[in-house]
């Protein structure tokens, strides 16, 4: 994912999925935790690993009830980039116990150095 972000594809793939579904361009702004915000909004921000972890780039679609917006376009665009077509729609995503927690396991080990809480 390291080499998308720097290649500028998952901009470029958010970008273009909004777009091809004729909704408002993407802007670069940092609208904070939003709660001042007063239209609807989907956010992305991007880390470039070679920044520091808390520098960001935050961009903004906002749209209002004329646009038809689904919830699940961040899993569009991701699931595209990554070449996971085929675990675009979560239903078709299901897991076995056993499977769930090998993944729980897995991410545990994974993030460990970003656990703050010990």
């Amino acid at each position: 994912m390291a080499d998308l972000i720097h290649k500028g594809l998952v901009e470029a793939a958010f970008r273009a999925l909004a777009e091809n579904y004729h909704w408002p361009k993407f802007q670069k702004e940092d609208v904070g935790d939003g709660f001042e915000e007063a239209s609807d909004f989907f956010r992305i921000m991007i880390w470039d690993p070679t920044n520091e972890p808390e520098r960001q780039t935050s961009y903004v679609m906002r749209f209002d009830d004329k646009i038809r917006f689904h919830n699940q376009f961040g899993r569009e665009v991701l699931a595209k980039l990554l070449r996971l077509d085929s675990r675009l729609d979560w239903r078709d995503c299901g897991q076995t116990q056993a499977q769930e927690e090998e993944d729980v396991e897995k991410f545990k080990t994974t993030f460990k150095p970003f656990d703050f809480a010990g």
